[in-house]
């Protein structure tokens, strides 16, 4: 079947052509919607979204389930068609997912298949931030379009590939990373207090120029970032995705979820080694150690050389950590059962 790719910022006047006949439609029989929502961020933002619409022309339930996968990872609209909830069935099945739909036309927001009466919402295809409301504004583009007519796809909205590079950052949700980090963290932890009781590294560190120790933040942060995503394996070989521009896609938000993970590690690690330097240095000791009296731009240089020690030697103690607890942590639930369901025929390639 032929299919129609629209824009998402171009769409309102198919809306208006539509409004209508969408105006007309009685309140005393509200058209039924079933909304399966996967479990977490997609549920919440169903939920909220649903208490934005008008309940006159919409019976709306939401359901939390996770949509089926075919071998190849991709959600099916025909399977989630399927999925006819309790009761009387539903005039039409909207499935939104914290999957990003990516096609050789690039990154899909909302997918209409007229054949089964149901269609798809990509939570990152509709950015990091305002899910509530823009999951709302989806529901009722899908509604307003209907499914009487072709297979209908609306793209990203422009800057297209950096809006769902950004929500599946959103989706992936770096700070889940931090807790999964105890035995990189008590590594990163014990460097920095060596530098707190070592007055060699306070010379060091007061004597550094801010932008070699911001150029010393960034190599430590780095190295913890690839050191982590090559030793627990989250890397996606260019086969995995299609093409090319895809895998780069998955790679670059797999690298800028684990990057914002470590840099929140960092951050608290460095609050905790400013706040022991305060307590276990006195300001007369360092003032004499440096041959200066000292201040508190001293203790932070110091609290910074000790923290990017400790991130450097965090990132050995990483090999310790539970492989798919990182996994887990670095991915949303759909991204690693999409990974699983990968995993045979990459195993057959290789």
């Amino acid at each position: 079947m032929q299919q129609r790719q629209v824009c998402v910022a171009h769409h309102s006047c198919l809306i208006c052509s539509i409004l209508g006949s969408f105006e007309a439609m009685s309140p005393a029989n509200p058209q039924r919607v079933l909304v399966l929502a996967e479990p977490g961020l997609a549920t919440h933002a169903s939920r909220e979204a649903v208490k934005r619409l008008d309940a006159q022309h919409y019976d709306i339930t939401v359901t939390t389930r996770s949509l089926p996968l075919d071998e190849d990872g991709e959600i099916i609209l025909s399977s989630t068609a399927s999925e006819t909830g309790e009761g009387n069935a539903p005039d039409i099945i909207i499935g939104v997912t914290e999957l990003p739909r990516l096609a050789k036309s690039g990154p899909i927001a909302i997918d209409i298949e007229s054949r089964a009466d149901a269609a798809l919402i990509s939570l990152p295809g509709l950015g990091a931030t305002g899910h509530a409301r823009k999951v709302a504004d989806a529901l009722k583009t899908v509604l307003e379009t209907g499914t009487d007519g072709e297979r209908t796809s609306f793209g990203v909205r422009s800057p297209r590939w950096i809006r769902v590079l950004l929500g599946m950052i959103r989706v992936n949700r770096p700070w889940r990373l931090v807790p999964s980090l105890s035995s990189a963290m008590a590594a990163a932890a014990a460097t920095a207090a060596f530098g707190i009781f070592f007055s060699s590294i306070w010379k060091m560190a007061t004597a550094l120029h801010p932008a070699r120790l911001t150029l010393v933040t960034i190599m430590s942060i780095v190295a913890m970032t690839l050191w982590l995503i090559a030793y627990n394996r989250l890397w996606d070989p260019p086969r995995s995705r299609g093409t090319h521009t895809h895998a780069a896609v998955y790679n670059l938000a797999t690298v800028l979820t684990v990057g914002l993970g470590v840099s929140l590690m960092y951050a608290g690690l460095y609050i905790a080694t400013f706040v022991a330097a305060l307590i276990v240095i006195s300001w007369e000791f360092l003032g004499s150690t440096l041959g200066e009296p000292a201040s508190l731009a001293d203790y932070a240089k110091l609290a910074w050389l000790s923290a990017s020690m400790g991130t450097v030697a965090g990132a050995l103690g990483s090999s310790a950590e539970d492989t798919d607890e990182i996994q887990r942590a670095a991915f949303a639930n759909r991204e690693r059962e999409r990974r699983a369901a990968r995993e045979p025929d990459d195993a057959d390639d290789s």
